[in-house]
């Protein structure tokens, strides 16, 4: 073989590869813009108290989906929302939270320093990356405190403080 059929070999294999991977970007994007989408309308109907942002569901321990993905998380008044841009949406009743935690690990796994979010329920505990772990999981201890159980969240992965919330009674 040549050079220069070498060099059109590889040439093609590189032309051939870039479309493949502009496809899957753009169906990637669908995809993501679809899931976005379904929770605009889900949160039109049941409003949020934070997010919807874009966040990474990491799993969970139990019988909560285990695939890992890409999407939107939001928090209401009754549930924890992940839209996942390809994949089974994730939604956790805040009546079902035991607890909230962050942690550095979850699931033998740790990615770069980052902080997960690990909401505890009946059924296993489900953990997610977000901008900013620790406001989050203050607004879901604040938001599940409605029900007659006692949260608790670690308050930073370098000095874990534990703290409660007493039940509130506003109905």
């Amino acid at each position: 073989m040549s050079a220069i059929q070498i060099v059109i070999l590889v040439g093609s294999i590189l032309i051939a590869l870039a479309i493949v991977l502009a496809v899957l970007i753009v169906w990637l994007r669908r995809k993501s813009s679809a899931a976005r989408t379904r929770l605009s309308a889900e949160l039109a109907i049941e409003p949020p108290i934070r997010g919807p942002e874009a966040g990474v569901y990491r799993g969970s321990t139990g019988s909560y989906p285990q695939v890992a993905g890409n999407g939107q998380i939001a928090l209401t008044q009754r549930r924890l929302i992940f839209r996942k841009a390809v994949g089974v949406g994730v939604d956790v009743p805040l009546a079902a939270i035991n607890g909230v935690r962050t942690a550095k690990s979850f699931n033998r796994s740790v990615v770069g320093g980052r902080i997960h979010l690990v909401v505890q329920t009946r059924a296993g505990e489900v953990a997610y990356f977000v901008s900013n772990t620790e406001e989050w999981a203050d607004s879901t201890v604040r938001s599940g405190s409605r029900s007659p159980r006692t949260h608790t969240c670690a308050a930073s992965p370098s000095s874990p403080v534990t703290w409660s919330l007493s039940p509130i009674n506003d109905y």
